[in-house]
């Protein structure tokens, strides 16, 4: 039997969203004639993710695609008596027209989905009915850039406007108005009404803030006009200095840092067992170390001192 770690990677569980190498692999597999399941194996991914990816962001478009372009797919057009569909006077049917395509033009145009859509790949890529005159039915292919274009666009609409229905919006904006009415905050109504509201408080100062809600504006808001609106930090290092520009509180400590560890290193010198010469090049090496790192600045102090002692 196969552990819990192993079922969980061949179903993708614990995956996120798919990407675009992902989706140019299902591609490539999908002209090898591969099947679902064997798809979904080399991507580590369920098969049945793998199905809705081809049957939600699969594109009609046949642009790159071996495909027969000018091709009359509706089911009327054996019996269609439609004329002058494009307005120049002509006199001809326009389904045997070779200028214009009546699929785009007519407003009785209906197609019948492909059969074998129902079928895995559940596309047309790589089926033989679009060689020769094209096939009947309307396509549905899958490209990898298209696919990825179309979920991340699904991706970013579906985060915009309001996440309620109409009703749901303006039963909490009736809430909140009488709340206002009566001299309370956002948060203090929402807190009072628990359960009723569609959406939580910091979600509706949004709500107000970009102007989606109709009767209610920052002026109707006891706390939002209360406060001074914060201002952003001069740049991006502003609040995160570099290492070279720190304050000079940083390097004070620094210098005490060196100084507490040439005390240290001046206290094993001289517990040590070693000869009287070796200590004195040990204890000179440590004054050139420190004098090096933490060069000495005069004061007022001391300039004060040494004119003192040159004029006596």
């Amino acid at each position: 039997m196969r552990g819990r770690k192993e079922v969980m990677k061949m179903s993708g569980k614990g995956k996120g969203q798919l990407g675009y190498g992902e989706r140019e692999t299902i591609e490539r597999l999908i002209m090898r004639k591969e099947s679902i399941s064997g798809i979904g194996r080399a991507i580590g991914r369920s098969p049945s993710t793998v199905e809705r990816e081809i049957k939600r962001n699969g594109t009609d478009s046949p642009a790159g695609k071996l495909a027969v372009t000018t091709r009359s797919i509706c089911v009327h057009q054996n019996a269609c008596a439609q004329v002058d569909l494009c307005g120049k006077g002509c006199l001809t049917p326009c389904r045997k027209c070779k200028d214009f395509l009546c699929n785009r033009l007519c407003p009785e145009f209906e197609a019948v989905p492909c059969p074998l859509l129902e079928k895995p790949p559940y596309c047309c890529n790589g089926c033989i009915e679009l060689y020769g005159y094209g096939c009947t039915h309307p396509y549905h292919f899958y490209d990898a850039k298209a696919a990825h274009e179309k979920a991340t666009d699904r991706k970013v609409t579906s985060r915009m406007g309001i996440d309620c229905t109409p009703e749901e919006l303006a039963a909490t904006t009736a809430i909140v108005k009488k709340g206002l009415a009566q001299g309370q905050s956002i948060r203090h109504i929402f807190a009072a009404n628990e359960g009723k509201m569609c959406c939580s408080w910091r979600t509706y100062y949004d709500y107000v803030e970009d102007g989606l809600i109709e009767d209610v504006s920052n002026i109707h808001l006891p706390r939002k006009v209360r406060y001074r609106k914060r201002k952003k930090s001069g740049g991006a290092g502003a609040r995160h200095p570099q290492r070279g520009s720190r304050g000079p509180h940083v390097r004070r400590l620094r210098e005490a840092h060196r100084a507490a560890e040439a005390v240290t290193t001046f206290l094993e010198v001289f517990s040590s067992r070693r000869s009287m010469s070796w200590k004195l090049v040990r204890l000179n090496r440590i004054v050139r170390i420190a004098c090096l790192s933490t060069p000495w600045r005069p004061t007022t102090q001391s300039i004060s001192t040494a004119d003192s002692h040159r004029h006596a």
